[in-house]
């Protein structure tokens, strides 16, 4: 949840994620559960309020991890995001994620019920593994939106906060998607069949195929090796998109530099390069790493200055009020995030 700066009365050290979490993270990227990466992480959050929290406020944006990936790993993204003024959720998704932590429960780790790549672009999308696990995540988002419509959900959730006297529900009759790799596919998919959502941003992550037009607002964020070219799916499904379609190359970006993880990686150890990250920076400023994670978080952060906040009644305390974000981002990263443009060669 966003909170004022001056609004807040305590602040509360958080680990980056769960200790079984991290450890699973560490072999995921690193190779070795005890390779000390994502367990030396931490952050500040406020955890009490000094004034009234006026919950129907702030748009919710809903983030979906990659397959096989803990939500954690997208943690930073989200908490930008929330700082421009939305509520933001995360969700792992039991025997998707390789782990996940519940307070005061066991563990429910994957133990190989869903077999997809994280590392891979998923496809097709109307595969029977890949369709029933998108199906699944997406019934899971619905319950989870079922229990935002809840008036007792906040205050149990954030028993030290104050809200304003009935407003306590998450604004939900319209909502903004994000997913990265098969939680990109996700996003795309609601976006074609949820009523409630207004654009959805898909990072890598193929398209189900449609056959009949569908008003929607589909931005998706490919890479070198992966275009909408290079997938028979996209190229399908543009065709049917009557709404607005915008699609970005982030070059040299390998699958989770759309994610914390090129940020969490340079700051903890930049000689331990993790699995799955390419070397857009070294296009930006070879001098400072952080760069690639900073060049993807800025033009997040821009579409929901851009396309959200002028059309919200928001405090006018936020940072989010429109000034060309997008630009100002092509501006600072325009050599590693490019507008698409498919080149078809003639015989």
């Amino acid at each position: 949840m966003p909170v004022f700066n001056e609004a807040c009365g305590e602040m509360t050290d958080n680990n980056y994620m769960p200790a079984l979490t991290a450890q699973a993270s560490n072999l995921q990227f690193f190779g070795d559960k005890s390779a000390g990466v994502f367990d030396q992480l931490h952050f500040e959050s406020c955890s009490k309020n000094t004034d009234e929290y006026n919950a129907n406020h702030f748009p919710l944006l809903i983030f979906e991890p990659a397959v096989g990936t803990s939500r954690f790993v997208y943690n930073q993204l989200a908490r930008q995001l929330s700082a421009n003024g939305a509520h933001v959720v995360t969700i792992d998704h039991p025997y998707d994620a390789p782990i996940v932590e519940f307070a005061g429960l066991d563990p429910i780790q994957n133990d190989g019920a869903v077999t997809l790549d994280a590392f891979q672009v998923n496809r097709p999308v109307n595969n029977t593994e890949i369709k029933k696990a998108i199906d699944t995540r997406i019934a899971d988002i619905n319950s989870v939106i079922e229990e935002l419509e809840k008036a007792d959900t906040l205050p149990r959730l954030f028993p030290n906060f104050t809200f304003t006297d009935g407003n306590t529900k998450v604004p939900t009759q319209h909502l903004f998607v994000l997913g990265h790799g098969l939680g990109g596919s996700v996003a795309t998919s609601m976006g074609f069949n949820d009523k409630r959502v207004i654009w959805t941003i898909n990072l890598s992550g193929s398209s189900p195929v449609i056959r009949e037009d569908v008003l929607a607002y589909t931005i998706f964020f490919g890479r070198k090796d992966y275009g909408s070219e290079n997938d028979t799916a996209w190229q399908e499904t543009k065709k049917h998109i009557a709404g607005p379609q915008v699609e970005w190359t982030y070059d040299q970006a390998d699958q989770f530099d759309f994610s914390d993880l090129p940020l969490v990686s340079h700051l903890i150890d930049p000689d331990n390069k993790a699995k799955g990250l390419g070397t857009p920076y070294e296009k930006m400023d070879p001098n400072d790493p952080t760069a690639t994670f900073r060049a993807l978080s800025c033009f997040l952060e821009a579409y929901f200055r851009d396309t959200v906040i002028p059309g919200w009644s928001v405090d006018p305390r936020l940072p989010g009020e429109s000034h060309n974000a997008l630009q100002k981002c092509l501006g600072w990263f325009g050599g590693a995030m490019k507008p698409h443009i498919a080149y078809t060669s003639r015989a």
